[in-house]
């Protein structure tokens, strides 16, 4: 009520001035820019930080749910029930289907030898990529070193919306020698391919 009533005034009133008969002080488009850019890098730098954080959560539900069935002998109705439990909890978020339950385990055992040699998880590059690449890569590529490798020239040669749309990940064949310019270029004296 109140919107339409601030619309008809808006509407109403006579002193608006057309976009074309506003003066713009000097300087103006460089600071609007300067202020765009940093929007921008700040709307940037917190999706990074938020997605680093979800790929991180996902990896220790998939290290919670690997080790429970480990321990308890959970089956899959169960983690269902698990998931069920979890989108009720939760209900603005998506994720928690009984088969992203277990994308999760399989991410979580998909790096846990290579993460204990890197000494954490947020030292490889799986941990800085969306979960929609990361599927890709557990799903698709069997070879851990492969996948790293992967997911590095996806940091590296920049990643679009190709896991949503369906595409594949557009980055260039493995080296052979690849291992060796992870360990050089990317993980710094950190002997990922042991």
């Amino acid at each position: 009520m109140y919107e339409c009533f601030y619309m008809a005034k808006k509407r109403s009133s006579p002193t608006a001035k057309s976009p074309s008969a506003i003066s713009i002080p000097r300087g103006f488009a460089e600071v609007f820019s300067e202020l765009k850019q940093k929007i921008q890098n700040a709307r940037l730098s917190a999706a990074i930080t938020v997605n680093q954080r979800l790929i991180k959560l996902y990896w220790e539900i998939g290290k919670i749910i690997f080790e429970i069935q480990q321990a308890q002998k959970w089956g899959s109705r169960d983690i269902e029930s698990l998931g069920n439990e979890l989108q009720k909890e939760f209900p603005g978020i998506s994720g928690f289907s009984r088969s992203n339950l277990f994308k999760m385990r399989a991410f979580y055992l998909s790096y846990e030898k290579v993460s204990q040699t890197v000494k954490q998880f947020e030292g490889l590059p799986v941990s800085q990529i969306p979960w929609g690449h990361n599927v890709i890569l557990v799903t698709k590529i069997k070879d851990t070193k492969e996948r790293l490798w992967y997911a590095y020239m996806t940091i590296e040669e920049g990643s679009d919306d190709s896991a949503r749309s369906g595409r594949t990940l557009f980055v260039p064949p493995a080296p052979p020698d690849f291992c060796n310019y992870l360990n050089t270029s990317y993980i710094k004296n950190r002997s990922l391919c042991v």
